[in-house]
Parts: C-alpha cells; structure tokens; sequence
C-alpha cells in the first residue's frame, strides 16, 4: 500500500492543520515506514498467539464505583469570572 500527498493533504485538512511541504514529506516517509513493519507483522504466523482482549489477565483491575455528593452550586460558581446564580457563561467558539 502506498500513500500519496493527497492523502496526507486530506488527512491534514481534516484535522484541520496546515502543513509546509516539507511537513508534508517527513509525514510520508514516516507513514511508509509504518506500513512496512506492519507488512512484516502480517507476514509472520501468528497462529499459535492466543488472542486476548486485556494485554493482562489480573481480574478485578478496575475500582469500584464511590457514591459521594456533588459540590455545592454555589461553590463550583465561586470559581468562575462569568457566572449566574445558576451557570458558566463561556465565549461562543463556533464559526459559521
């Protein structure tokens, strides 16, 4: 598989970040050699590898759950520049 500078020209402009040429080259290359070691990962045989879903099979890694009360609103306000009695106000961020 081989990935051209279009791809990488959209991938960017999806991500919505402008790239210089030569940004556009080192991502490239660096792709590139990624597809090739995954091509030498595919080659291998793999089927005595048991699959697993967890890197670990520790059960119970995950904590329970805590039940506690929430701040009071009145102290979660207190730490804002803009706000109510009731809420944040923020910046509108979205453009048309």
């Amino acid at each position: 598989m081989k990935i051209s500078n279009s791809e990488i020209g959209n991938a960017a402009w999806d991500a919505r970040v402008k790239l210089t040429p030569g940004e556009v080259e080192h991502l490239l290359d660096c792709s590139q050699k990624i597809l090739q070691e995954l091509n030498l990962v595919q080659k291998d045989n793999l089927d005595s590898i048991k699959a697993t879903f967890f890197g670990h099979e520790q059960p119970g890694s995950l904590r329970e759950d805590i039940i506690t009360d929430s701040l009071p609103l009145a102290k979660v306000l207190a730490n804002s520049l803009y706000a109510d009695e009731f809420c944040f106000h923020v910046p509108k961020i979205i453009e048309e």
